[in-house]
């Protein structure tokens, strides 16, 4: 019979995961499935670890300093390097909206890499066995999420891979190794309490499940596996270049070249775009940004996103986390966080550029008459007895006179009519002489403002794009 230190260490060499000569840090709860791996690690030849200890501050103190004295003594006992931190979250909990177990979790992926950073560590390793496995997918099920994002033995996204070397054991296996051989472990309280959520997954919902259907766990591994299966092959049937732009004030991307695909393929692509949207958005590079960023995409949302694209619908439609409002227009699909910290206005000096959002604006008095006063793309003539003049965004309470008409317009129901469309209707930029609109970059001026031979004051605008959108590619070849 095949001990179970052979099966580990033939499954780190299966899998790639890591060599005898590289560095490796252990998140280390002290618990049974960290005290087994770092045993086995040991045991194995893995000699260069570090043991990482979080204290969640959850517990009484009293209770931490024990898990803390247990962690350092066997840190000892083992001959390698252990720390200790203690993280913020019942704090990053109350903050950023998430639950005391989604705190702890994603402080911790974080926190892992940024150790393993300061450490020189080459990779990270788990306490990850094969009944989180079914913990994870149930976990999914329940929240709903859009696609498979099941634990694997190793996890390279990041700088430095994360690494499960338990996945193919289970629960029993790791406590009946531990008794065998007299190894001690401590006790967290709280993995008993199901008032959290995945505790009680683990002691009523799976238990429950298998009692219906002893090969419960087998199925679901199943299932699974189908629906990995199922989104590898919508990669692969994806032979287009799907383009994100990303502006100061919103994000939109072009869904013309992949509208004729299955509803599954749509869907894909959509969650792939409104993901990258996301990150962009709330920087996820910094902890903080990480953190906001840590949410669950409704498959519903997503579905909802793609019917009404096939259908061409136009206008909002959905409202996604962090207050994200979603557009159609056009069969492009716009992404609006938060409009009103963009709501603002910047006085122009007569000879002096300013810049509003993406634009650079500079209004200069004529003083020699010309021969033509013809507007462009970036650049109008008006005139003025007031030099009383602002950019700001347009405003659905703003009127104006069309160059060359005798009534009056909402601006809003102007720009529409120019097929400017929503996300940029609420951003566009208007030229205001005494709280009046003058100048519609790129259209056109208010007929009030227009230059004549018997005008006494005129003057020249230009206005320029600082950059154009950044471009971002989700490439499926």
């Amino acid at each position: 019979m095949v001990s179970l230190k052979q099966s580990f260490q033939e499954f780190i060499v299966k899998q790639r995961l890591f060599s005898r000569d590289q560095r490796l840090l252990v998140s280390f709860s002290g618990g049974p499935d960290s005290v087994c791996l770092a045993y086995l690690l040991k045991l194995c030849g893995y000699s260069s670890l570090v043991l990482l200890y979080f204290n969640h501050g959850v517990r009484s103190k009293e209770d931490c300093q024990k898990d803390i004295n247990f962690v350092n003594a066997f840190a000892e006992s083992m001959g390698v390097k252990s720390i200790v931190k203690s993280i913020p979250v019942v704090f990053v909990s109350k903050r950023f909206g998430l639950s005391i177990e989604a705190s702890g979790h994603y402080l911790r992926q974080a926190l892992l890499m940024h150790y393993a950073k300061l450490f020189s560590c080459e990779a990270i390793v788990t306490g990850h066995h094969k009944d989180d496995l079914d913990e994870t997918a149930v976990m999914q099920l329940l929240r709903g999420v859009s696609f498979s994002s099941k634990l694997t033995s190793i996890n390279r996204e990041g700088r430095i891979p994360v690494t499960r070397p338990l996945l193919s054991f289970s629960k029993t296996q790791i406590l009946d190794y531990l008794h065998d051989n007299k190894l001690k472990y401590c006790v967290d309280s709280t993995n008993e309490d199901v008032v959290f959520t995945r505790n009680k997954v683990r002691h009523e919902l799976i238990p429950l499940l298998k009692e219906i259907n002893p090969n419960f766990s087998t199925c679901l591994t199943q299932t699974f596996s189908r629906l990995d299966t199922f989104q590898d092959m919508l990669y692969s049937s994806l032979d287009e270049k799907v383009s994100v732009f990303e502006t100061e004030t919103y994000f939109y991307c072009d869904m013309k070249g992949v509208l004729g695909r299955s509803d599954s393929a749509l869907c894909q692509v959509i969650y792939d775009c409104v993901r990258l949207v996301f990150s962009r958005y709330l920087n996820s590079s910094s902890l903080k940004g990480y953190l906001s960023s840590q949410f669950d995409i409704p498959y519903s949302s997503v579905e909802s996103i793609a019917i009404k694209l096939k259908e061409g619908d136009s206008g909002e439609i959905i409202m996604l986390p962090k207050g994200c409002r979603v557009f159609l227009y056009d069969s492009c699909v716009y992404f609006l966080f938060d409009s009103n910290k963009f709501i603002k206005k910047e006085k122009i000096k007569l000879g002096t550029y300013v810049e509003f959002m993406n634009y650079s604006i500079c209004i200069e008095r004529c003083d020699e008459v010309l021969e033509e006063y013809r507007s462009g793309e970036n650049v109008a003539f008006f005139s003025s007895d007031s030099e009383d003049f602002f950019v700001r965004c347009v405003t659905p309470e703003d009127f104006f006179i069309p160059f060359g008409r005798q009534s009056s317009i909402k601006v809003t129901q102007y720009l529409a009519k120019q097929h400017v469309n929503y996300c940029q209707r609420l951003f566009f930029p208007c030229v205001v002489v005494s709280e009046q609109v003058a100048w519609l970059p790129s259209l056109c001026i208010h007929d009030e403002f227009k230059v004549d031979k018997n005008s006494d004051s005129y003057y020249k605008i230009s206005f320029h794009s600082l950059t154009n959108p950044t471009k971002h590619m989700l490439s499926y070849k």
